[in-house]
């Protein structure tokens, strides 16, 4: 059975009683997005059609992550228009040219155009929505008052000791707008009192002052361990995926399940893990700029091929790219292998190849 039957089958058996199913994903738009994060949104979308083909309704929700601190900067963008912007929610940094309002709208831009050409039934949404809306509100308040729990955990699940005075949350400052650069010193369960330090991280310098804010409606933001069991339980997920740096051990997605059962005592979705996306052997990253990106590759292959690229390999097994050697010839002949398979072409048909043809289908 193809690798996509199966995890389908999976998910099915995991929630007999579901109709209804909600497959997640997302993308913190610190830079133009790279062609691996193109794995992980063909997997979740492949997996809703898969489960709807089955009778099932699933939504594929893809958030586009706007609020996230700057904390680095592509080579790409001028370093003297945009380092003062380091450490700043990602909504509040400045479009490099007229076409979008911020700059997180203008990668994103351009990254969607990439996944409505894959024909993947998104559903789009911003982080800053629900941060705006109040909906983490309740529980920024939850993780406020299990600060100590949530530091034990942070101890045993990864080794990272965090100090007596270290609470999950992040503010924005009043006086320069970064919400990198802030620590929270002080709460009294409906106000946090902080200090924009000048030296808390190496990516941003803060302005030094010292504030008390409510840090509801936007205003502040979970850090990320805390913050994706908090998204599992606000868009209600029963499917989610997760990359190899945060499945490893003691990784964001192991974090995360201790706390959203032992601290929110919130569900946890089904989890796909996968791995790597490597260009010439390598990582990459949008923030620094490093590697092929998306839209790039979007100029070169058909949406179809891009499908089955993604999705041919297991997800345990890693995808290696690089355009300076036989990949793209190979990758056609594979592709028209498939098809023989699917169109019964050959003697004797492979159902994973046929199968592996169907869904790179638009």
């Amino acid at each position: 059975m193809f690798w996509l039957d199966e995890v389908a089958e999976e998910i099915i058996k995991a929630n007999p009683d579901k109709k209804e199913f909600t497959v997640r994903d997302e993308k913190t738009l610190s830079g133009r997005v790279h062609v691996g994060s193109l794995r992980g949104l063909v997997l979740h979308g492949v997996v809703a059609q898969a489960l709807r083909e089955r009778g099932f309704t699933a939504r594929f929700i893809y958030e586009f992550n706007d609020i996230d601190p700057m904390d680095g900067l592509p080579v790409y963008l001028d370093a003297k228009k945009f380092k003062q912007h380091m450490g700043k929610p990602l909504r509040d940094v400045p479009s490099p040219d007229a076409s979008a309002k911020n700059l997180p709208e203008y990668f994103g831009n351009e990254f969607r155009e990439v996944i409505d050409s894959l024909g993947l039934e998104t559903e789009y949404t911003l982080a800053s929505e629900k941060y705006d809306a109040g909906e983490y509100d309740p529980w920024i308040i939850k993780a406020m008052r299990s600060e100590a729990q949530i530091r034990k955990i942070y101890k045993e699940g990864s080794g990272s000791v965090k100090p007596d005075d270290w609470r999950p949350l992040q503010v924005g400052c009043e006086n320069c707008g970064k919400i990198g650069s802030t620590k929270v010193t002080g709460w009294d369960g409906k106000m946090a009192t902080y200090v924009c330090e000048p030296d808390m991280v190496k990516w941003a310098e803060g302005c030094g002052h010292k504030g008390k804010i409510a840090p509801f409606k936007g205003k502040g933001k979970l850090p990320w361990k805390v913050e994706w069991p908090v998204k599992w339980k606000v868009y209600n997920v029963d499917v989610e995926g997760s990359g190899k740096d945060h499945g490893a051990a003691g990784g964001s997605h192991d974090m995360g399940v201790r706390i959203a059962k032992e601290v929110f005592k919130t569900h946890v979705p089904f989890d796909i893990p996968y791995e790597f996306f490597l260009f010439g052997g390598a990582k990459m990253s949008s923030s620094k700029g490093e590697g092929a990106m998306a839209y790039e590759i979007y100029r070169i292959l058909p949406p179809e091929l891009i499908r089955f690229l993604m999705i041919r390999s297991r997800p345990n097994q890693p995808i290696e790219f690089d355009p300076n050697d036989e990949t793209i010839p190979r990758l056609f002949d594979r592709y028209d292998e498939c098809a023989d398979h699917y169109f019964a072409k050959v003697e004797e048909v492979n159902k994973d190849f046929a199968r592996a043809f169907y869904f790179a289908q638009i």
